[in-house]
Order: C-alpha cells, then structure tokens, then sequence
C-alpha cells in the first residue's frame, strides 16, 4: 500500500531545497564588485579598488584641509574646533586586525569630517564631529539633504557578505547626529534627496535566474531593480 506524504512536509521539502540551490549559487558567485567601477567620481577611472580610492581621496582632502587635518606616519589626525584632535592609527598586524583610516571628505558647513575604514576584506564609513569628536559608524558615503536637516547613508552590501545592505536617515541636530530610520532588510543604491522629507532609492533583488542566464558583466547585472521612496509623514519615516 502507497504511503501518502502529507503536502506541508512536502512544502517544506521544496523550500529546503531551493535554499541550498541559492546558498550554492551565492557561494559560487566571484566577488568581483570591488572591480567593476570607481568607487568614488572623483578617483581617476584607473583606480577601481576602494582602498586605492580612499587612498587618493586622502591625498587631495589633506591638501584641500590642512587646517583640519593631517597624517603623520600611519596616523591620521583630525583637529577639532576646541583645540583636541581626535586620531585614526593604522594597524597592519595581521588580516584579521587589520585596519587603514583614510580622510575622504569635509563637511565644513555641516561640521562633520568623513573617515573610510578599509578592513582585509570590506569596510565602511565613519564621521567625525568636529566639535566633540564623536565618531557615528555611518557604513555609506552620505548625502545631505537640499536644506542640510538631514543625511543619508546607504551601503549596497555584496553578496559575499563583507559589507552589510543597510539604509539610515539621521537628522543634523546638535550637539550630534540623531539616527531616525534604518532598514536592512535589502539591498539599496542610487540615493536621491527630492526634498528634505522624500528620498528616492533603488531597491535591489537578487536574482538566481539572471545570474543562472550568464548574460551579466558584473554582480550588480544579477539584482531585479525597484525604485522605492522613503518620507517622512507624520514625524516617522517610511516607506511609500
């Protein structure tokens, strides 16, 4: 006599499954985004590392801020408005210690600094009060909205885990920043301030079909693309 299955174990099954095939693909996916593009349009188009990149960022903010900072040996220093100095050092010990500061951008008008860490593999985005020295991990490069009372921080995230996927929206208050809304539940690009309370984004789907297809030049050619738009409705952001 056949021994019937019941249907949710069957369900079960299929979803069991299909995850393995995703997690194979994932694995087997080159990590090969740190390649495709400048990390920055003001890095020369020939520098397509972002460590390189934050690297020649350096060079030209020293030279555009020396009042504001400087490096000396394998330490960055960052002056503050009272006087102190807050500083960045270097270590190069092992891979899984290691970690380089690079001063990447001024923000003058809003009283911030913008740090790069670049660890063995991945990094993220430090900003640096000029007035307390408070450090805010950011994981993003940010943009401020068109009336400064806000900032955006979005980090695509790659596929082999080395940076995470994460939206944040602070508000500029003083004396610090005030994180208001975060998500990190998928994958953003293309930030875009169409008002100081409407930020237009991308949200980005991986997809194992696309890349399954081979018809792609790099790793963001296998995401399904949305534009979303996150407001702020009634004091609380969301999405629209």
């Amino acid at each position: 006599m056949p021994v019937s299955v019941p249907s949710i174990l069957v369900s079960v099954l299929v979803h069991m499954i299909k995850t393995i095939i995703s997690i194979i693909l994932l694995s087997t996916i080159p990590a090969f985004a740190a390649d495709e593009k400048p990390w920055h349009p003001e890095c020369p188009k020939t520098i397509k590392n972002s460590y390189k990149c934050a690297q020649y960022l350096e060079g030209e903010t020293l030279k555009k801020y020396s009042d504001i900072a400087l490096r000396e040996s394998g330490t960055l220093i960052i002056k503050l408005i009272t006087g102190r100095t807050t500083k960045f050092s270097d270590k190069d010990t092992n891979t899984n210690e290691m970690v380089n500061y690079n001063l990447v951008e001024v923000y003058r008008d809003i009283g911030y600094a913008l740090v790069h860490e670049q660890y063995w593999e991945g990094g993220t985005y430090d900003l640096v009060n000029l007035q307390t020295g408070q450090i805010e991990e950011i994981n993003g490069w940010p943009l401020v909205s068109p009336s400064k009372k806000f900032l955006a921080s979005i980090n695509f995230g790659d596929l082999m885990g080395y940076t995470d996927s994460i939206v944040k929206i602070y508000r500029l208050a003083r004396p610090h920043l005030v994180l208001e809304w975060s998500l990190t539940s998928w994958s953003p690009s293309d930030p875009n301030w169409i008002t100081d309370s409407k930020l237009d984004l991308i949200k980005n789907y991986f997809s194992p079909e696309l890349y399954q297809s081979g018809k792609f030049v790099n790793d963001r050619d296998c995401y399904i693309k949305e534009k979303v738009t996150v407001i702020l409705k009634d004091g609380q952001w969301q999405l629209q």
